[in-house]
């Protein structure tokens, strides 16, 4: 069975708007993927070389067709800090051309 590749790509509001890079992930299981993806934006976020506006907000996962199958947002923690929540809603299982 082929494992299909996807992309993780973040951003401050819409794709594109900063300068990173984005990572391709191939033979995960969808849930590792979404858990590496959660892991790369809290990294670019926490990162103390990144100044505020160079920070992503958010992240998708992207896959070979273009198709974002999971996104996730940098969210305020009542406690302080951030944490990552994933966008359940129904933008995330539309298409949505990232190209």
């Amino acid at each position: 069975m082929r494992r299909e590749i996807l992309t993780i790509t973040c951003y401050r509001e819409t794709f594109g708007d900063i300068d990173l890079a984005d990572i391709a992930i191939a033979g995960t299981p969808f849930n590792n993927a979404k858990e590496v993806a959660k892991r790369h934006l809290m990294a670019y976020v926490e990162d103390g070389n990144l100044r505020m506006n160079e920070k992503p907000r958010g992240a998708s996962l992207v896959s070979e067709e273009g198709r974002i199958v999971a996104r996730f947002r940098v969210r305020p923690l009542p406690t302080g800090g951030n944490g990552i929540e994933e966008i359940t809603d129904a933008v995330a299982s539309d298409a949505i051309d990232t190209r």
